[in-house]
């Protein structure tokens, strides 16, 4: 990629990498600043991939869709979602898990149930669900296609997800769904067996069939960053922590010597325990099939089959590590 990288890019690159060691030689900055700066880089480095595809978009392609441009049903659907930075109400706002599948989003519906013995409705029903909102029977709603129970009951919805990188998705959706129908480059370039840029078309609300375009992953990336607590697989002690903090959850962890028999008088393990044996479950099975390597020609197939996806998964890897952080900054020492 960096062969045919604009020039102009790599002399600002050059820049930057000159500027950090500078001002490190001067103490100026700290190690972990050095850190921070080479994640924001290589950030930046995920975009330019798709942007040096196609030059013609290189600016809308680092942007995001301004509100005033969000248009039709995307319009209601945006307006009924909470917006992440505001503070939570659990009497105006009702929690939403956008579920994404291959995610590891079954270790985060076991803290939600069996740890902080919270009731989940899911959308599969949606009449139900839609009753059990307005009655005040459920904690949360759960639910891999959000567009629709959005905008049809009273309250907003303030969404919630965990990022899992794609291509390690879609192998693992291959390996549970469809390894007996063939191997895994079969699975990649076979459109019966996939869906491709999942995560961009349910935010764009963009059907199977019909093409994703820059100005989709644009509003993709809108939603994301005003009305979506991101969370992360592979960053799974400090996501749930923020989990609990956004919603206010702590308080319905009850201390191990305190609730014998497991949570709230349930069996099975108890208070912090609970917490901490679900949190790293799903790390202990997560090599229970082999994942490509990053230059083979099975991740490289899966890797164009989602394109915006992966710029979608390292804009919200930003958004983790830099404004959403910041969100934290007066009550958790991230």
């Amino acid at each position: 990629m960096q062969d045919n990288m604009n020039p102009t890019i790599m002399r600002l690159l050059g820049l930057i990498a000159i500027s950090i060691v500078i001002m490190y030689h001067h103490k100026l900055i700290s190690p972990t600043d050095i850190k921070q700066a080479v994640l924001n880089q290589n950030l930046f480095m995920a975009n330019v991939e798709i942007i040096d595809n196609n030059n013609s978009y290189d600016t809308e392609m680092r942007s995001i869709l301004p509100t005033s441009d969000i248009k039709g049903d995307n319009s209601a659907i945006f307006r009924h979602l909470h917006t992440v930075n505001e503070p939570f109400d659990p009497e105006l706002v009702t929690p939403l898990f956008w579920t994404v599948p291959r995610s590891g989003t079954s270790s985060i519906k076991s803290i939600l149930t069996k740890c902080l013995d919270l009731s989940i409705a899911s959308s599969n029903d949606k009449a139900r669900t839609l009753k059990m909102v307005e009655g005040d029977l459920v904690n949360v709603v759960e639910t891999s296609y959000f567009t629709d129970i959005t905008v049809n009951h009273k309250r907003p919805a303030s969404v919630f997800t965990l990022f899992r990188h794609p291509v390690e998705r879609m192998v693992s959706d291959y390996y549970q769904e469809h390894a007996t129908t063939g191997n895994l480059m079969e699975y990649a370039t076979n459109p019966k067996y996939h869906v491709d840029n999942w995560m961009t078309r349910m935010l764009a609300n963009v059907h199977q069939g019909q093409p994703v375009t820059d100005k989709d992953f644009q509003y993709a990336k809108t939603v994301l960053h005003d009305k979506v607590l991101v969370l992360f697989l592979d960053a799974m002690d400090e996501s749930v922590e923020r989990l609990l903090t956004y919603f206010d959850w702590y308080g319905r962890i009850m201390p191990d010597e305190e609730s014998p028999g497991g949570i709230r008088g349930k069996s099975g393990i108890k208070g912090l325990s609970c917490l901490n044996n679900f949190k790293h479950s799903y790390h202990q099975d997560k090599n229970s099939h082999p994942v490509p390597e990053p230059d083979s020609e099975e991740w490289l197939a899966l890797k164009k089959l989602n394109e915006y996806d992966i710029n979608l998964y390292w804009y919200a890897k930003e958004l983790f590590h830099n404004q959403q952080r910041d969100m934290f900054a007066q009550s958790q020492n991230w």
